[in-house]
């Protein structure tokens, strides 16, 4: 509830002895015309109508929980404080006279720490009615709201205010169309403007002012694909380390170069051949490629570069066969290669995007619903049985070709912690 008693601690200090509703938050006459616009907040009765659906409405306390069980608002400040053209935006404020770094210092501190509130000094009426959920708490508040005291003010400011004038042409610049473009983009804000739309509040109407007021358009946010969010991960790498190993064991470990040319081999190709013919393995990429992922062209892909069926054999089979220049053995195979990659991993990168997609990326989401769900640990069961996958894992084990390990690596790249 840590941020409910932020908005609560924030209305309660209003209007108490000030020249304006709100705490000064600079000098200058930007500042005044700004502070005359918030004079216009009904603030006491959305006080009393937020502070009741915080104690009386189940559905905008389940709400609040989540949002701070979630941390979505710190990630979304966040986010939103890294874009350049936010500071570029905070600047041209301070040099209007608004103490816009303090406000922004006071609203982190706000997210990380608990504000006490004394109390509340509000005597609820409770027989008032309610409209009720987080649908029924904007629309009350919107009944308290005088549009036209606001649409007569902004107008006679645009007129007589210097200050406000160029306050708005700011507004419509395309720094804060970029600001806007940006913060679109935002994970966190994805999932707070889904979380509302599924409680049927209409979000619309945020876009429909930014058009009206300041010409300002807000896009839809450009969806990601599963192969787009796992890649993600990949870009996390090390890569110049991580392409230096493999390239290091193949030119310089024996048993690794030998495992990858017994790849272009017949007796390869057949093993590969019967595993992927089996109906068990067929169950499994049917699987994955209705969980989004794209099983059956990497297969193809795979298929290609080893040489099989109608594809070209690779160059990389000519090269292992001619290049002996400093072979060796500098570890244990292909075991030890996955090893020393393993160690490459950003493990804690990874961990913090793998949370962070859980959360704002249903299409991530869901996919690791899928793969970690008993349907796929039994279809594993079902493959780990058949006399296909054994003799293809045994025999290309004996040629040095640790499938399991690599695939495990593979899962650890991802986020998930297979054992190794």
């Amino acid at each position: 509830m840590k941020f409910t008693l932020v908005v609560v601690a924030i209305l309660a200090v209003m209007g108490l002895g000030q020249a304006h509703q709100f705490p000064d938050f600079g000098r200058g006459p930007l500042h005044e015309d700004l502070q005359d616009i918030l004079d216009l907040v009904p603030v006491q009765d959305c006080y009393e109508i937020f502070v009741s659906y915080v104690l009386f409405d189940k559905e905008v306390q389940e709400f609040i929980v989540e949002l701070d069980k979630s941390k979505v608002i710190r990630d979304l400040m966040v986010n939103f404080q890294s874009i350049p053209e936010v500071n570029n935006f905070m600047d041209y404020l301070r040099k209007e006279g608004l103490n816009v770094f303090n406000v922004i210092k006071t609203l982190n501190k706000s997210v990380k720490e608990l504000v006490p509130v004394n109390s509340y000094n509000l005597i609820l009426n409770s027989a008032q009615r309610r409209t009720g959920g987080l649908r029924g708490l904007f629309k009350d508040i919107r009944e308290y709201v005088d549009y036209d005291a606001f649409l007569s003010l902004y107008v006679d400011k645009l007129k007589t205010s210097t200050a406000f004038a160029n306050f708005v042409n700011e507004l419509k610049s395309d720094n804060t169309q970029q600001i806007i473009n940006k913060a679109v983009e935002i994970r966190p804000l994805q999932y707070l403007v889904s979380s509302l739309k599924n409680k049927s509040v209409n979000v619309k109407h945020v876009a429909d002012v930014l058009y009206l007021l300041f010409e300002l358009n807000v896009p839809s946010p450009s969806p990601k694909n599963l192969v787009q969010e796992l890649y993600e991960f990949v870009e996390l790498l090390p890569a110049k380390d991580f392409v230096g190993t493999i390239v290091k064991y193949l030119n310089e470990d024996e048993q690794v170069r030998a495992a990858i040319s017994y790849m272009f081999e017949e007796e390869f190709h057949d093993l590969l051949r019967a595993y992927e013919a089996t109906e068990e393995f067929q169950a499994l990429v049917a699987y994955l490629e209705e969980a989004g992922l794209p099983i059956t062209a990497a297969i193809q892909e795979w298929h290609r570069a080893i040489g099989m069926e109608k594809y070209v054999p690779s160059k990389l089979d000519s090269y292992l066969q001619h290049s002996q220049i400093n072979v060796q053995k500098i570890g244990d195979g292909m075991k030890g290669m996955i090893k020393d990659l393993y160690n490459l991993l950003p493990l804690n990168k990874i961990d913090a995007l793998y949370e962070e997609k859980l959360k704002y990326s249903k299409v991530f989401a869901e996919f690791i619903g899928k793969i970690v769900s008993a349907e796929m640990l039994n279809i594993l069961k079902n493959i780990g049985a058949t006399e296909a996958y054994q003799e293809f894992i045994t025999k290309s084990a004996a040629k040095g070709l640790d499938f399991v390990s690599l695939g495990n690596l593979n899962i650890r790249i991802i986020g998930l912690k297979p054992r190794f």
